[in-house]
């Protein structure tokens, strides 16, 4: 019991380690190509998961307008991107829910991990620093649609402490599964600092 205590307490040190190299920064027109590259490689793999929910239009098409409004962030380490997520004032299918009654509120939509970094714990580490910004921006709550058979993104957003609204939204754009959307929301404390 004390090695295996001695272990997990290591791993957990070099996790906090590796994870200070980490930058969450705003993505720019120079990143496009390397994004590209991992959406096109998360694509494959949630197809062959069966989440058919995304092709080559969406969510590559969205990226540019995303970097030139400064809603696009990147989780990178040593200049390589790790995951993307964009976070902006409006969403598609955000008429759809029953949203709590916040007014300061931002979507969060197009979130991937590179699959070379899937279960390494940094979808977990994107969501925190995302709503870590969003705290300091004085944001009231994070909101997003996700796709019902997307079961690990339900997952970590509910982990995250995101309560699913009523409602549900029917995106055309998904043709080749189910394309109901649930919305999920997180009411953010005030950022104290």
């Amino acid at each position: 019991m004390f090695v295996h205590n001695l272990l997990f307490f290591i791993v957990k040190k070099l996790k906090i380690f590796y994870n200070v190299n980490m930058k969450l920064i705003l993505a720019n027109k120079e990143d496009l190509k390397e994004i590209k590259i991992l959406i096109n490689k998360s694509i494959l793999n949630m197809n062959n998961l069966g989440i058919k929910i995304w092709n080559e239009y969406y969510p590559n098409e969205c990226f540019l307008g995303d970097i030139e409004n400064n809603n696009l962030y990147l989780l990178k380490k040593d200049n390589k991107i790790i995951s993307v997520a964009t976070m902006c004032s409006c969403d598609e299918s955000g008429n759809e829910f029953k949203w709590s009654g916040t007014k300061n509120s931002k979507f969060l939509t197009r979130f991937a991990v590179s699959v070379d970094f899937l279960n390494m714990g940094y979808g977990k580490l994107m969501l925190k620093k995302l709503i870590e910004l969003a705290q300091g921006m004085g944001i009231e709550s994070l909101r997003l649609a996700v796709a019902k058979i997307n079961t690990p993104a339900i997952k970590l957003y509910e982990k995250f402490g995101f309560k699913k609204v009523e409602g549900s939204f029917f995106n055309e754009f998904i043709t080749e599964c189910d394309n109901e959307e649930y919305g999920y929301e997180l009411l953010l404390e005030k950022d104290t600092d």
